[in-house]
């Protein structure tokens, strides 16, 4: 936490300034508290992957910056759980070369595509979220 602490931005809305984490930072911080959810409560709603998305979506995310961020803090294979869900969700999203580097058990090849359409899991993951 102290790390996090000392490399912050600083964002002004409305005129007041605000101490926020890094995207790479905030971005690590949600995938990780989506891992702890379906870990420990099997129950992850889907406006947590949502605010990925939009975090993704709204900044310029450094990936190198965050790949490199999740191995010094062990947590590259949850990190990796938890966007490739996404990418399931919100396709075509994260690069293909991160959630590469992120895999550390090597299964995910350079030519995998996420294919939606026919995808047994990627159902089972949807209709988790919307129960």
């Amino acid at each position: 936490t102290e790390e996090l602490l000392k490399n912050v931005q600083i964002l002004t809305i409305d005129g007041v300034q605000f101490k926020v984490l890094l995207w790479e930072d905030m971005l690590l911080s949600l995938c990780v508290d989506v891992y702890k959810d379906k870990k420990y409560n099997k129950d992850v709603s889907l406006c947590k992957y949502t605010d990925i998305y939009r975090l993704i979506k709204a900044q310029n995310i450094n990936w190198d910056v965050f790949i490199k961020k999740g191995k010094a803090q062990n947590v590259e294979y949850l990190a990796f759980e938890v966007l490739y869900e996404v990418e399931e969700l919100y396709y075509p999203l994260i690069p293909l070369l991160t959630l590469k580097e992120l895999s550390t058990d090597k299964f995910f090849e350079e030519d995998v595509v996420v294919n939606q359409d026919h995808n047994d899991w990627h159902a089972d993951l949807l209709s988790k979220l919307l129960n």
